[in-house]
């Protein structure tokens, strides 16, 4: 982990933090009560790393559900200031080890097909493509790729 951050537990009074890197990372940004509902849900865990180059503030942030053995990612983002200081790899790392603790043995996520710098990061972690959701997304419309790992390798 870069020694500037620590991973934090996120909570319902980090909503406009979470927000503020929402909008700068996504075309299409989930609205507030999304976020809202995902902090309230039993099944849901939410990280984030606070960074101490940022004043403190929140840098990165990932939601996931553990459902029986697993772990569904959400959404992950970095703010872009601090992209490409190994934010997101250490947040990723960190949350599936947690996953993995609380029973789970896959992942799985859907990612734009044009986010080179995510699938990277996804394929390095040991992530495979195992699918297609056809205009999956919006403004731009694009495919998802469909991407599981199995975190006994992870």
């Amino acid at each position: 982990m870069p020694p500037e951050a620590r991973i934090i537990k996120l909570g319902a009074s980090m909503i406009e933090d979470i927000l503020a890197i929402e909008r700068v990372s996504f075309s299409s940004p989930w609205p507030r009560e999304i976020f809202a509902a995902e902090l309230g849900h039993s099944h849901s865990l939410a990280l984030g790393a606070d960074w101490e180059g940022r004043g403190g503030c929140l840098a990165a942030y990932i939601f996931l559900w553990l459902i029986a053995d697993e772990a569904q990612i959400h959404t992950v983002a970095v703010h872009p200031a601090l992209r490409g200081k190994g934010v997101a790899s250490y947040l990723l790392k960190f949350s599936l080890r947690c996953a993995r603790f609380r029973g789970a043995r896959w992942a799985s996520l859907e990612v734009r097909g044009s986010n080179s710098a995510a699938r990277r990061l996804y394929e390095k972690l040991g992530f495979k493509l195992v699918g297609r959701r056809p205009a999956y997304y919006r403004d731009p419309s694009e495919d998802a790729l469909l991407m599981n790992g199995c975190l006994g390798k992870m």
